[in-house]
């Protein structure tokens, strides 16, 4: 008899000892990760969770809402909400919550800045991208032409209402200093609602950070530096792939809008921050007040110096 009940309970505790060991191994952290192509760059995801059924839910819900946001926001695409309303002209127009929360940011950024980030930049990008295109240097008159229709009080923006009133026949808006940071924050937004906080988002020269399957953080490298990083914005702003040569001169896809025309000086620049949105027109903005600056970890505090040496 006490056989038996030996036998019994040594059952039950080896099916016991099993579950255990299964229940263990299904709880312990798994790394996930997938590409896509949007807004002209390779969207990276990676996260770690438990659960290996949230992977098709999280691919579709990121890629959604990154859709979501190029379709807002993308000047090369003709049925975006910024090409059709820009056209406006003296029309008050409502915003969706994505363009809003662009433009609040923006806009803080435009009078931080003293106008050196500029989201109405958008005549002349064109006009750069057709100099590109085309490799002719356009005339002086016909820059100060496009750098006539910048500057962002004349996009009638009022955030009380959530709405703009384009003031000028031709303004365009580009948000390429800006659109990624914004669309990197909204990615980790879908995994904290989800309780996931162990992330990383990158994007076009920006990445995002949460926190990282090993203690000291993710390892990332910066001008041939090795920092471990967590919950942080990382934005490097340069002209390495994107400038063109035209009779002897270099001319940087990053514009000035005070100018009208793409730096002359190369630069790269990397700003580590709390946010996607913020280093993503912070680090823009350094590049054009100090080519010379590396990293950066102040940014505000920087820009704000910059600024006060120049007046």
């Amino acid at each position: 008899m006490s056989f038996s009940l030996s036998k019994r309970y040594f059952l039950l505790y080896s099916m016991l000892f099993l579950f255990f060991c299964f229940y263990t191994n299904a709880q312990k952290y798994q790394k996930f990760s997938f590409d896509f192509p949007m807004m002209g760059t390779q969207f990276k995801i990676q996260y770690f969770d438990k659960d290996s059924l949230k992977f098709i839910f999280f691919k579709k819900a990121i890629i959604q809402k990154t859709n979501e946001i190029n379709l807002s926001l993308s000047d090369y695409r003709a049925d975006s909400e910024i090409n059709l309303k820009i056209k406006n002209v003296g029309i008050e127009s409502d915003l969706s919550l994505i363009l809003q929360e662009v433009l609040i940011e923006s806009q803080k950024a435009y009078f931080f800045s003293n106008g050196f980030f500029d989201v109405t930049i958008g005549p002349s990008s064109q006009l750069w991208r057709r100099m590109k295109r085309q490799k002719i240097l356009f005339s002086d008159s016909l820059i100060a032409l496009n750098r006539n229709k910048i500057g962002f009080e004349k996009l009638g923006f009022n955030p009380l209402k959530q709405t703009i009133n384009p003031q000028l026949k031709g303004m365009q808006l580009d948000f390429g200093g800006i659109a990624k940071g914004y669309t990197l924050d909204k990615i980790a937004n879908i995994f904290k609602e989800n309780d996931i906080d162990k992330f990383y988002i990158e994007a076009g020269g920006n990445i995002l950070l949460g926190k990282s399957n090993i203690k000291k953080g993710w390892p990332i490298e910066i001008n041939h530096q090795l920092f471990f990083l967590k919950n942080k914005a990382i934005s490097t702003s340069g002209d390495e792939f994107q400038f063109v040569e035209i009779d002897g001169q270099r001319f940087s896809h990053i514009l000035n809008p005070k100018t009208g025309t793409g730096m002359k000086t190369s630069c790269s620049v990397t700003v580590i921050g709390k946010s996607g949105i913020e280093t993503d027109w912070q680090s823009t903005t350094i590049c054009l007040l100090d080519s010379k600056q590396k990293l950066v970890k102040k940014p505000l505090r920087l820009i704000k110096k910059l600024l006060n040496e120049r007046n």
